[in-house]
């Protein structure tokens, strides 16, 4: 008896390259690098079509926290909840032009029945507008099909989402360090900083969300390659924090996360609205050519 096989390519673009990995889940889960592309502001056209070639046209893709703004907001449940009224608020706290750049949001919390009081939790994530720009002139004159766009942190939130109380993750990226603060699978807050991690760091964010979101963490996780960092780190168990390891894959995360289906405001997803200089029909050819890398059935 035959069983489908789903196979996903997956970019993961940091501030400079483009990582693949290519993710396929059936009976197991298993994954595979597919290299990586460096590339600069000049030759990320270039970068990313050499990538979309080894994709095969189709990818799902995770941008680095570098190349975002991800934030919760709170609005009150009896304002009518829309686009504008998100943007309005949003504007605030993200330092971009949202007239500029692409942005997407994500009810937290179910609306509740309006009355007095009641509020409804918000996440917003906007793209870095340079690197909008210059993503969407790189998609004009490549033949890739996307079928979502996820922030690096959404993703560690959601492998986090069964633990009850505040996550402090802490990854490390291609010379960067991301602190991600994650409360039943979303993002309370982030913070990117060049190098490594330190107890001054980790302190500093804890403040932070202490201070700003009211929160304090119930365990704290390092990423498996920061293992060195364990031992310098030790005393922030002592404040009531777990302290653990944990391997994260990107990779793995962001395909088994799924094809999300539902109301606009319930699932977060980037969109690139983007002018092509290719046709529907190129685009759609592009798809179904990449079907046979993504599907295929298993016979024992």
């Amino acid at each position: 008896m035959g069983f489908f096989v789903q196979k996903y390519c997956v970019f993961f673009i940091s501030k400079q390259c483009i990582d693949l990995g290519f993710v396929t889940v059936g009976r197991r889960i298993s994954y595979e690098s597919g290299g990586a592309f460096d590339y600069d502001e000049a030759n990320f056209s270039e970068a990313l079509k050499k990538a979309a070639k080894v994709a095969g046209g189709y990818a799902r893709i995770v941008l680095s926290e570098e190349l975002l703004y991800v934030t919760e907001i709170v609005l009150p449940a009896r304002d009518l909840l829309s686009r504008e009224s998100v943007l309005r608020t949003a504007e605030q706290s993200i330092p971009e032009n949202f007239q500029e750049t692409e942005w997407d949001f994500q009810i937290l919390r179910p609306l509740e029945k309006p009355g007095e009081n009641k509020q409804v939790h918000v996440q917003v994530v906007a793209v870095e507008r340079r690197f909008a720009d210059v993503f969407r002139r790189a998609l004009g004159e490549v033949p890739l099909v996307i079928d979502q766009i996820l922030p690096e942190s959404y993703i560690l939130a959601h492998m986090e989402a069964a633990e009850s109380g505040v996550t402090v993750i802490v990854k490390e990226g291609k010379g960067t360090i991301l602190l991600c603060a994650a409360l039943n699978g979303s993002v309370l807050a982030t913070w990117v900083e060049d190098g490594s991690i330190t107890p001054e760091r980790m302190r500093a964010f804890l403040d932070y969300l202490d201070s700003h979101k009211k929160k304090k963490p119930q365990r704290i996780i390092l990423s498996a390659a920061l293992e060195s960092s364990v031992e310098s780190l030790r005393d922030f168990a002592h404040d009531g924090n777990g302290l653990f390891l944990k391997p994260y894959n990107l990779f793995v995360s962001a395909a088994a996360h799924g094809n999300r289906l539902g109301r606009d405001e319930e699932i977060f997803n980037i969109e690139m609205a983007l002018v092509s200089k290719r046709s529907f029909f190129r685009r759609l050819w592009v798809y179904l050519r990449s079907w046979y890398h993504r599907m295929g059935v298993y016979r024992p």
